[in-house]
């Protein structure tokens, strides 16, 4: 398991194996208990699913990711093609994006790239 850091005391994604339901089950308690993004990698055998849930977050802010549609999907664009492969998939939903079968070397990257993107849609709402 790899974990990530933000530059305050939380993970900014949590990487495990896809079967791994104990971690994966500990990750959303902790998202949920820290509201933070629940971002995680899950590596397979060849490949890596990376998706962020917005399920985590309060419900307070179920209004701000219809808003942040089209820069959800104009950045989720970006990314599946920088990083797609020939098996790839991609979910650009404000709530749960995810980009399926990218190669395990680009997944921390993929998942920094999520990280980001939900940091300045949330920025949005402080402001």
């Amino acid at each position: 398991m790899e974990v990530e850091m933000t530059q305050s005391i939380h993970p900014k994604f949590k990487r495990y194996r896809a079967n791994d339901d104990e971690t994966r089950h500990e990750w959303y308690c902790y998202c949920a208990a820290h509201q933070i993004p629940y971002i995680k990698i899950e590596d397979k055998r060849t490949y890596s699913d990376v998706s962020f849930d917005y399920i985590t977050f309060d419900g307070r802010l179920d209004h701000v990711w219809d808003e942040a549609e089209p820069l959800v999907k104009q950045r989720m664009s970006e990314l599946f093609h920088k990083f797609r492969t020939h098996r790839s998939k991609v979910n650009p939903s404000p709530a749960l994006i995810s980009i399926t079968n990218v190669r395990k070397e680009d997944a921390e990257d993929v998942a920094l790239a999520f990280h980001r993107l939900i940091t300045d849609i949330l920025a949005k709402v402080d402001a």
